[in-house]
């Protein structure tokens, strides 16, 4: 009796910050840094993202529902979760929904959520993924618009990218300065230099700090998708803009053998 006196009456799509308890064949237990509610979360769910649990590790969590004591929490709607009352709980509280992308039509794709259709507009798809042959895919989308009499839902993929990458650029506002080395993909080539991936992030690799010789022709001296290492020049969150040079990574530790292979046990 104590116990159910101690929880609280939780709000539908409240969010959390939870800890992963214990992961069973059906349901991964939690429990939330705020309150510290005992909650669970079906695994059908990671399952389509194809997302490992691992125990000890935190994760953003909302509330869905009570039933019979036990408090249902969700990472992103999923299956026999996606009602129209859970979806117009996650449109007002912006919870993700994993949907399988379906037919394009002229103006965008239709996404398959559960047993319904809803339809994400070409502006509303990430402009990186827009290319990326998208039909089939499970994707996780936003609700932006809901009409609960005729169940038409507008999705948008772009705002969850959004979310993302904010995220991404907090994280390394934390652990990177200048004259750290990273590694970064190349995305494109241009004649003032290269556009590169740093973890989600892009970056700027001037052409006169991208080699050492002079007049190169960067087309022929890298390639799109060839992962390069470098030293940030300058970084400046305002503008997200971050600069970086490759002609410095020769002084990169790493870029020196390493005295350790696969498999070593080592002291830190």
């Amino acid at each position: 009796e104590e116990s159910f006196k101690k929880r609280k009456s939780l709000e539908p799509g409240a969010k959390y910050n939870a800890r992963v308890s214990t992961v069973k064949n059906d349901y991964t237990f939690i429990q939330t840094e705020q309150d510290n509610i005992r909650g669970i979360i079906s695994n059908a769910e990671f399952l389509d993202e194809g997302t490992e649990l691992v125990p000890g590790n935190f994760y953003s969590v909302y509330f869905l529902r009570e039933n019979h004591g036990d408090y249902y929490f969700t990472t992103a709607l999923t299956g026999d979760d996606i009602t129209l009352e859970n979806l117009e709980i996650a449109q007002e509280n912006e919870i993700p929904v994993l949907g399988q992308v379906g037919q394009e039509t002229n103006a965008g794709f239709e996404v398959k959520l559960g047993e319904y259709t809803g339809f994400c507009p070409y502006s509303q798809i990430d402009s990186e993924m827009k290319n990326q042959g998208l039909q089939g895919k499970k994707l996780k989308f936003i609700v932006n618009d809901l009409s609960m009499k005729n169940k038409k839902i507008v999705l948008s993929q772009k705002k969850i990218s959004d979310k993302e990458r904010d995220l991404k650029r907090e994280i390394l506002k934390g652990e990177l300065k200048e004259g750290s080395y990273v590694t970064s993909k190349i995305k494109s080539i241009h004649n003032f230099g290269l556009i590169v991936d740093m973890n989600g992030i892009d970056a700027l690799v001037p052409a006169s700090e991208a080699s050492f010789k002079k007049n190169v022709d960067l087309n022929k001296e890298f390639q799109i998708g060839a992962t390069v290492r470098g030293k940030i020049l300058s970084m400046d969150w305002k503008e997200n803009k971050v600069s970086i040079s490759l002609k410095d990574s020769s002084n990169d530790p790493w870029s020196t053998n390493v005295p350790f292979k696969e498999g070593d046990i080592v002291k830190a």
